[in-house]
């Protein structure tokens, strides 16, 4: 099986670069944008002999920034992702493998003292692709909410942030601590946060290096392929990749990157409550990207 990540996004030019599957609170921030990406992962075998995965992922993502500074956002988005898993569990996985999750994100800001605030909400349908077909299937488990509340203050050169945030990246519904800093001049872009860090060089003659560590987990509700059984279906892992792009005149971006998963564990409960957890692999990736966004933006 290959180890190839393919990566093409269409995004905001004029901000930080966003990695491969920014925090969608993140993402908010971009102003106006459009996006779509295409992903291919390498082979991960399963601890003990139990097998491996591969597959693939797309993402398709817009956005409309109402203000260009201060106010309303809003956006959506569909991750679609193709997992092949050949698993020897005592409760195998129930699922087609095609796995989708869709969303749409909203974000308010104001300013508050010294800094702003920015509250984001995204509720999101995650399920096997049979169960969007049949929607009747469908149950409260498929629904998922993210929010955020962050506030971002200067002081000493430097953006500080703090706040919360609720999503699935760690691979389950999970509220976490958000906190850390931003810093930038004319040819360097930092965000070291928790659990995000990313950052950024302008290399001059329009070429851009960039770097991002960040979760990569979600959860699902996925169906087999009969429709006759199904399970909560997590995936947990981090990644680090590296991209080099190239800006062209008209706000296009191109690159290519390089990466790495590692930490990933795959969980499956059923609805008989039979569950098994299994480890596997670290693997690696490469891609590429395009990306464009819409001029005028912060």
């Amino acid at each position: 099986m290959r180890r190839l990540m393919l990566t093409a996004t269409l995004g905001v030019l004029l901000v930080p670069q966003a990695s491969a599957r920014p925090a969608f609170y993140w993402s908010v921030t971009n102003g106006s944008y459009a996006s779509v990406d295409y992903i291919s992962f390498g082979e991960s075998d399963f601890n003990r002999d139990q097998g491996a995965v591969d597959g693939s992922r797309s993402l398709v993502r817009g956005q409309y920034d109402f203000s260009h500074a201060r106010g309303w956002v809003l956006g959506f988005g569909h991750e679609y992702n193709a997992f092949d898993i050949s698993a020897e569990s005592p409760a195998p996985p129930q699922t087609n493998g095609d796995l989708h999750t869709l969303h749409l994100a909203t974000q308010w800001r104001a300013e508050l003292g010294n800094g702003h605030l920015r509250a984001a909400f995204a509720p999101a349908l995650s399920v096997s692709s049979n169960g969007l077909k049949n929607p009747d299937e469908l149950n409260s488990e498929a629904v998922q909410f993210w929010g955020a509340l962050l506030y971002r203050w200067p002081a000493n050169g430097i953006d500080w942030l703090a706040g919360m945030a609720h999503d699935y990246r760690h691979g389950n519904d999970r509220i976490y601590p958000v906190a850390g800093i931003e810093w930038s001049n004319d040819a360097v872009f930092l965000r070291a946060t928790f659990p995000d860090l990313e950052l950024k060089f302008d290399l001059g003659s329009r070429w851009i290096m960039a770097a991002s560590v960040e979760p990569d987990g979600n959860e699902w509700w996925a169906y087999d392929r009969g429709l006759s059984d199904a399970n909560e279906f997590r995936r947990q892992a981090w990644q680090a990749d590296a991209r080099l792009s190239y800006r062209f005149a008209n706000g296009a971006l191109a690159g290519v990157s390089v990466g790495y998963h590692w930490d990933q564990e795959w969980r499956f409960r059923r609805q008989d409550f039979s569950s098994a957890r299994l480890r596997s692999d670290n693997s690696y990736f490469v891609g590429l990207h395009l990306s464009w966004h819409a001029r005028n933006e912060k």
